[in-house]
């Protein structure tokens, strides 16, 4: 099961790898990390001229609170 953190949620990707429009690539970097700072546009995996962070929609974050499986706490 892939999972991916967001802040102190846990995610469950299974299934939505394949359909998410940057490609798998991004979550197959990151499984059992923490995605927020890309999620938020703070960061972005590929460096180079011209690579800006994405920044991602409301409709985005529908569907990352679909993904939802858990949360972690202190």
């Amino acid at each position: 099961m892939p999972l991916l953190i967001f802040d102190n949620l846990v995610l469950n990707l299974n299934g939505y790898d394949k359909l998410h429009p940057g490609g798998k690539f991004v979550f197959k970097q990151n499984f059992g990390r923490d995605i927020s700072k890309f999620f938020n546009g703070g960061y972005s995996l590929m460096q180079g001229p011209g690579i800006k962070p994405h920044h991602h929609s409301a409709h985005a974050l529908k569907i990352l609170n679909g993904l939802i499986v858990g949360i972690l706490k202190n």
